[in-house]
């Protein structure tokens, strides 16, 4: 199967099915069910994966996390999509459109 590429107008939001979830602090530790395969975030990993809870654009994450962190839009962008990228490569997100 083809994943779509995450571009920074895509709509993207959490897969969860089949991940058990633990908070640690401001951390979360997931367990894939099927591979047993543990996936740690940490805090701004946790916060994203709080913002893909219902499906947002990817543009709006970035926003989010620049009101949090002092951080230059190019930067935040790129290191968005980089952290979306490679929880899709894990199966833990769909893009919606």
């Amino acid at each position: 199967m083809i994943k779509k590429e995450i571009l920074p107008d895509s709509v993207v939001v959490r897969e969860e099915k089949g991940y058990l979830a633990s908070a640690v602090g401001d951390e979360l530790v997931m367990m894939g069910i099927a591979s047993g395969n543990y996936v740690g975030m940490n805090s701004v990993g946790s916060v994203i994966w709080g913002l893909l809870e219902q499906p947002i654009q990817v543009n709006e994450v970035t926003a989010r996390l620049m009101e949090i962190y002092d951080v230059r839009k190019e930067d935040c962008e790129k290191q968005v999509l980089n952290y979306l990228r490679k929880i899709q490569e894990q199966g833990m997100l769909i893009i919606a459109c």
